[in-house]
């Protein structure tokens, strides 16, 4: 991988101050591919610059994140936004750097964000420093610019609740072989003059809950003779949620005899041991029970569950059956 340089394109007359400062810090920067969202290919796709966006003079324009149905690990949303750039400058695509990000418990992990080029058609790149796209879509309906698209992840351990995110875009003059889509690395990159744009992408993550169960039935082997003759039947319960207040709750049907007969509920026990900080905890699995009830969020928690048969002295030996269902309920 190779270092780009950068070739600062001149000051037109009148220029802020601030465009001066950030042309400046554009003269020192360094370049590489980014990563390419889950299941995308790596590629190749942007080039990142190690820059310090302006503060904004004027009220950001506000863009909603909406949801995008079908993902999985947590919630994704996406909105677009299209970058107007100056027809008179040799600019080839824009600069985005996310400035400020807040989130229910402060600032977000780092890469949440990510962007690319509508045009370019490749991957998305992680937005977790100052990022190049060369892609410029030319006089549209909407002017001179670029569309740009963004996309925002999180992860189980994001708590629900609003997001926000300010992004500075700025014009990009891209000099050399090739375009930055073509090779990244090898690719210099001037900050060209021009007046910045700020969007502030406000995302509403909901509650989100998984609940999966190692299995559904239930078999409960009982031994002939006298005694303690209870039988147990080990699950194995795995919890993701980012909310904050959640519950776990089983509930068995009807277990019954090789007879067919049904046993009474109350016969049929749970018990777990403790499990990410939370005590132990068993008692009777007589209807819909809170087995688990957690504060904050988690990922993969994995909860084992023992249910027990208490059987009569009448019950006769043999294999007793049944099924268990868990449900997952946020902000209960």
């Amino acid at each position: 991988m190779r270092a780009s340089h950068a070739r600062c394109a001149p000051l037109p007359a009148g220029a802020a101050p601030a465009i001066l400062a950030l042309l400046l810090a554009a003269a020192v920067c360094t370049a590489h591919a980014d990563e390419a969202l889950p299941g995308q290919s790596r590629a190749q796709a942007s080039v990142t610059l190690v820059i310090q966006a302006p503060a904004p003079t004027k009220p950001p324009r506000e863009y909603v994140i909406a949801d995008i149905p079908g993902g999985g690990g947590g919630w994704d949303g996406g909105t677009q936004y299209f970058f107007s750039l100056p027809p008179d400058l040799p600019v080839t695509g824009a600069i985005a750097e996310v400035i400020e990000a807040r989130g229910p418990d402060g600032a977000p992990e780092e890469g949440r964000l990510w962007i690319r080029a509508s045009e370019a058609e490749g991957p998305f790149a992680r937005l977790d420093r100052a990022v190049a796209l060369d892609a410029r879509s030319g006089p549209t309906d909407q002017g001179d610019g670029v569309a740009l698209e963004f996309a925002f992840r999180t992860g189980w351990l994001d708590p629900a609740g609003r997001y926000t995110l300010l992004v500075a875009l700025r014009p990009l003059e891209a000099t050399g072989a090739g375009g930055i889509g073509e090779s990244a690395a090898a690719v210099p990159a001037d900050v060209a003059a021009g007046e910045a744009q700020f969007v502030r992408l406000l995302a509403d993550v909901p509650e989100l809950i998984s609940v999966s169960l190692s299995r559904r039935e239930l078999e409960f082997v009982l031994a002939e003779g006298a005694g303690d003759r209870s039988t147990v039947c080990d699950l194995r319960i795995t919890v993701s949620t980012n909310a904050r207040k959640w519950d776990v709750r089983c509930a068995a049907e009807p277990v019954l005899t090789p007879a067919g007969e049904v046993v009474a509920p109350e016969r049929l026990e749970w018990a777990r041991d403790a499990v990410g900080g939370w005590p132990a905890a068993r008692g009777p699995l007589s209807g819909e029970t809170i087995i688990l009830a957690g504060d904050r969020p988690v990922e993969g928690l994995e909860v084992p569950l023992r249910l027990t048969l208490r059987p009569l002295p009448g019950d006769g030996p043999g294999t007793y059956r049944g099924k268990v269902s868990v449900v997952g309920v946020t902000g209960a």
